[in-house]
């Protein structure tokens, strides 16, 4: 048999009701939103499984939502018997992919993502949010990129 590989979404990719078919079937999944329910002090599962899908956009909720998603539907692999020989994330996926080979701990992941989310969410609600701009000359920084 070949290799196989799990690719962990990032934001973007939530759905309101992913996540309980791995939450009603394998009790190695419901462990992981149990616990990322209590590392958050909410029940993320809630928002998770039945929305709205506008509190499920949220990135407070959004990015911790996918992480306890893609790490119970792992361990519900996991638990049938199923472990894959290579991980990787998109984006926010990656802390999926780290938390995969046990780098990290659900709950030692879950609260930091959650505040993590919150910080993002802050500046944004007042239409606040900035990019930083690029305040050299076009010439010099022509010469700075040619370089590299």
């Amino acid at each position: 048999m070949g290799k196989l590989a799990f690719v962990f979404p990032g934001q973007g990719a939530q759905a309101v009701g992913m996540g309980k078919d791995a939450y009603e079937a394998s009790d190695a999944a419901r462990r992981r939103f149990e616990e990322a329910d209590a590392a958050l002090g909410e029940k993320l599962s809630d928002i998770i499984f039945q929305g709205p899908d506008e509190l499920l956009r949220q990135t407070a909720n959004t990015q911790p939502a996918l992480l306890a998603t893609s790490i119970a539907y792992l361990e519900a692999f996991r638990a049938a018997g199923v472990t894959p020989d290579y991980v990787a994330g998109h984006s926010l996926g990656e802390y999926s992919a780290l938390v995969a080979p046990a780098c990290l701990t659900m709950p030692m992941r879950s609260a930091p993502c959650g505040r993590a989310a919150a910080l993002w969410r802050t500046p944004c609600r007042a239409g606040a949010a900035r990019w930083p701009r690029c305040s050299a000359p076009n010439a010099k920084l022509s010469r700075s990129c040619a370089r590299r």
